[in-house]
C-alpha cells in the first residue's frame, strides 16, 4: 500500500462533521489525500479547499451514493472511510495499511470506544446471523465480516471490483452488504487493535430493526446466500422469531419489509452472479500479472 485516501461522507450534524474533519487534519500525514463527499445542498467548504477535496453528490445523502462518487476521485491504494462522530488519533491508520499489504485482506475494521468511557470497545466491525441483520463485534477474535460504516479501511481495487454500489440499500445495512461482497470475492477483514478511535455519541451505533431494515435484510439473503435452502432458512428463522414475539410490532415490521424485498430478487441475484464472475476472473490472474497491474 503506497498511498492512503481518507474519506469523510458528510452525513449527520455539522458539529460532528467539524470535529471529525479537524481530528483528521490534525493527525494525517502531509501526503494523504483527504476527501469530503457531501450533498450538493451542503456547499460550505470552511475555507479548506487547499487541504481538502470537496465532492458534491446530487440528491438525498446516502452512503452508497457517496461511495460511488468517492471512487471517481480517490488516488490512494488504500481508502479510509470515517463517518462524522468519530475522532482519530496519531497514526490511527498505520496498522490497517500494513494489513492491506497482504493480498488476502480486502478490508480492515477500526476499533471504536465511547468518548465518555474508553475502557471498553463498542465496535470492531460487523457480524450477522441467520436473519442477516447486522450487529457490532466487540472483540477482535470474533472475526468480523467487515468494517462498520463508521470507520474502516478498504483496498481500492476491491471496491472497484464490486462497484457500482446499489443506492437503494439503506445506510444501516450498506456496510454489511459491502463486507459480505468483499468476502464473496475471497478477501478477509482485519481488525486494528493497536489504536482505538473515539465515537462522540455511542447511541449512533444503534442498528435497531425497522421495516426498511427487514427489507434490506431479505435483500442481503437474496444477494449473498448461495442456495435456495439457505434463503428459505433465513425466512423460517425470522418467521419463528416473529411467532415467539407477537407482542413486538418491530418483528412484524421486519417480516413485512422482507416480503416487500421480493420485487428486488432479480436484481439481487444478478448482482450475486456478477460477484461470482468477478471472483473467478480475479482468481485467474497470476501473481505476476497482479504485480504488473499494480505497477501500471
Amino acid at each position: 500500500m503506497s498511498s492512503l485516501s481518507v474519506v469523510v461522507p458528510r452525513v449527520g450534524t455539522d458539529d460532528l462533521f467539524e470535529h471529525t474533519l479537524a481530528s483528521i487534519l490534525r493527525y494525517r500525514m502531509p501526503h494523504h489525500q483527504v476527501i469530503v463527499v457531501q450533498s450538493d445542498l451542503q456547499t460550505d467548504t470552511y475555507g479548506l479547499e487547499e487541504e481538502v477535496e470537496f465532492v458534491e453528490v446530487a440528491g438525498k445523502p446516502n452512503l452508497a451514493r457517496y461511495f460511488n462518487a468517492m471512487l471517481n476521485v480517490v488516488t490512494g491504494d488504500a481508502i479510509n472511510v470515517i463517518r462524522p462522530g468519530v475522532e482519530v488519533t496519531h497514526q490511527w491508520f498505520a496498522q490497517g495499511v500494513r494489513y492491506l499489504q497482504s493480498e488476502s485482506i480486502g478490508s480492515v475494521a477500526c476499533s471504536l470506544v465511547a468518548a465518555n468511557y474508553r475502557d471498553e470497545i463498542i465496535s470492531c466491525g460487523l457480524l450477522t446471523g441467520r436473519s442477516m441483520l447486522p450487529r457490532h463485534a466487540t472483540q477482535s477474535r470474533q472475526r468480523p465480516l467487515g468494517p462498520s460504516s463508521w470507520a474502516g479501511l478498504y483496498r481500492r481495487s476491491v471496491l472497484e471490483a464490486i462497484g457500482p454500489f446499489d443506492d437503494s440499500i439503506s445506510d444501516e445495512l450498506f456496510a454489511l452488504d459491502l463486507g459480505l461482497s468483499i468476502q464473496g470475492l475471497g478477501a478477509d477483514c482485519g481488525v486494528i487493535t493497536d489504536r482505538v478511535l473515539t465515537l462522540a455519541r455511542p447511541e449512533l451505533l444503534d442498528l435497531a430493526a425497522r421495516s426498511r431494515t427487514g427489507r434490506d435484510a431479505q435483500r442481503m439473503t437474496q444477494r449473498h446466500l448461495s442456495s435456495e435452502n439457505q434463503r428459505i432458512g433465513g425466512l423460517v428463522a425470522l418467521g419463528s422469531d416473529c411467532l415467539t414475539n407477537l407482542w413486538r410490532p418491530s418483528r412484524w415490521q421486519q417480516l413485512a419489509g422482507r416480503l416487500a424485498a421480493r420485487n428486488k430478487q432479480a436484481a439481487d441475484r444478478a448482482f450475486s452472479r456478477r460477484l461470482a464472475i468477478t471472483k473467478h476472473e480475479l482468481s485467474a490472474v497470476s501473481p505476476m500479472e497482479k504485480r504488473g497491474r499494480r505497477a501500471a
